[in-house]
């Protein structure tokens, strides 16, 4: 633990301050809050280390040294991702549910293809503050910035693992729409697809996609005013139902 303590302390110190500052901050603490011994070793060697250790990528030596493991069985693969699915959901009290939500509209409108999609479409949310996404009120235009690059982290994360590799492009683009709009990628030729309509947003200043709409739509919720839902209509309601069964017809 006393290893692990400082070594996470001394790796936030030196992106943060400078290598230099944070070994004068350890020298400040040794036999304080640093074990003496261990303190003296990172004053001693931690220069050394850093030059190592800074230009390196952590997840991708991380995953060079992990042990190799048996492929997952398509059981287990599905129960990975609703791992990941409960996880993202976890970020904010008003997202419990969402995301295997859209998930078994996804299954029902497009198969299991999308349905992997639609479970990970949302784990980029972990990098949003939840400042943002619990605001009660409307989003500053830079907010609304940082609410939109959840889409783009979901498809940087997922394409790091070769089990969620293929389902990146689909779950990245869970709020990109027909007409080439959308985010992350506005302005992009349009990327159509089933897996990606089943979760897309209904209009272009709802950040939250088209499940969350159905779902908010007949519960009530703190947030209805705020970032994760707006006021929706009967009518409303009508068409995303339609829009989704409707397309169910063309699997």
């Amino acid at each position: 633990m006393r290893i692990a303590q400082l070594s996470q302390e001394l790796e936030v110190l030196a992106r943060v301050q400078g290598i230099a500052r944070a070994l004068e901050i350890v020298r400040n603490r040794r036999a304080k809050a640093y074990d003496p011994d261990l303190a003296d070793l990172v004053l001693e060697e931690a220069e050394s280390w850093w030059a190592a250790v800074e230009p390196a990528d952590p997840w991708d030596a991380a995953l060079a040294v992990a042990p190799p493991s048996p492929p997952l069985s398509d059981a287990a693969t599905h129960d990975a991702l609703l791992v990941l699915a409960d996880f993202a959901d976890l970020k904010s009290p008003w997202t419990s549910g969402h995301s295997r939500a859209v998930a078994a509209l996804a299954l029902e409108v497009c198969g299991p293809a999308a349905e992997a999609a639609a479970l990970v479409h949302d784990l980029g949310c972990v990098a949003v503050p939840n400042t943002i996404w619990d605001k009660p009120g409307p989003l500053t235009r830079d907010e609304r910035d940082r609410v939109e690059t959840h889409a783009l982290v979901t498809d940087q994360l997922l394409r790091r693992v070769s089990y969620t590799a293929t389902v990146a492009g689909s779950a990245g683009a869970a709020h990109e729409r027909v007409d080439g709009s959308g985010y992350h990628r506005p302005g992009a030729p349009p990327r159509f697809s089933l897996s990606s309509t089943a979760s897309s947003p209904l209009r272009r200043d709802r950040p939250s996609s088209g499940r969350q709409a159905y779902d908010l739509s007949f519960s009530a919720s703190p947030t209805r005013n705020g970032p994760m839902a707006e006021k929706i209509n009967t009518i409303e309601k009508v068409v995303v139902v339609n829009q989704y069964f409707g397309l169910g017809q063309h699997r």
